[in-house]
């Protein structure tokens, strides 16, 4: 894990572990990268585009993932405050395909954020659409 990558893992989660606990809903995740973004410009407070590429139905540490960070709740908390989450999904099973229009959508992404195709794949993008950092799991 390079320097870079291990800091940016560091400083996520020590912003996870300082908030407190709430039983808000849980953030959105959305598909629409562009709809994301203009959240992000529009939001009162600065908020990051956390870009989640993912293979949901075979990717096992994606898997892993979701189910030891995404879904805890320091980090759910973190990001209600400070994120807008986006899920590029990459799914293999018939009974998740996705329209047609959303694949060509999510490889489009794939092409600009996650080029070598990482999975999973983390990328923190600003207001202005410029990539911040990218993290692995």
């Amino acid at each position: 894990m390079s320097i870079k990558n291990h800091f940016m893992w560091c400083l996520l989660l020590f912003f996870c572990l300082n908030l407190r606990a709430q039983s808000a809903a849980p953030p959105e995740w959305k598909t629409d990268f562009d709809a994301a973004v203009e959240e992000a410009y529009n939001s009162e407070t600065q908020k990051f585009v956390f870009v989640l590429f993912t293979g949901s139905d075979w990717c096992l540490p994606c898997m892993q993932l979701k189910n030891q960070v995404l879904e805890k709740e320091a980090f759910l908390e973190f990001a209600r405050q400070r994120l807008v989450l986006v899920k590029v999904d990459f799914p293999r099973l018939e009974m998740n395909k996705l329209p047609r229009w959303q694949e060509k959508y999510n490889e489009s992404l794939a092409r600009e954020y996650n080029p070598d195709h990482i999975f999973p794949l983390i990328a923190i993008v600003n207001e202005h659409e410029e990539l911040l950092g990218t993290l692995f799991y």
